[in-house]
């Protein structure tokens, strides 16, 4: 559900050099970090996800890395 609703958002190029966070990975820390994808469209996409599945709770991240820990993330 949330591939298709970001393929709706989100042109395909874009999800692929793009990162959530546009933080650096910890995973690729020798590498420049992606840009972000646009905030605005993701707090949409978090908004539409919890009223789909009432049964998912969306978090603040609490990993200071995150984009400041104003990164939300899904809890089930």
């Amino acid at each position: 559900m949330l591939q298709d609703m970001m393929s709706q958002m989100f042109a395909r190029k874009e999800i692929a050099t793009h990162s959530l966070t546009g933080s650096k990975s910890n995973a690729n820390c020798a590498l420049e970090p992606r840009p972000q994808l646009d905030k605005t469209k993701m707090d949409l996409l978090f908004r539409r996800v919890e009223r789909s599945c009432p049964t998912v709770q969306m978090e603040h991240c609490t990993d200071e890395g995150a984009a400041g820990g104003s990164q939300k993330q899904i809890v089930e």
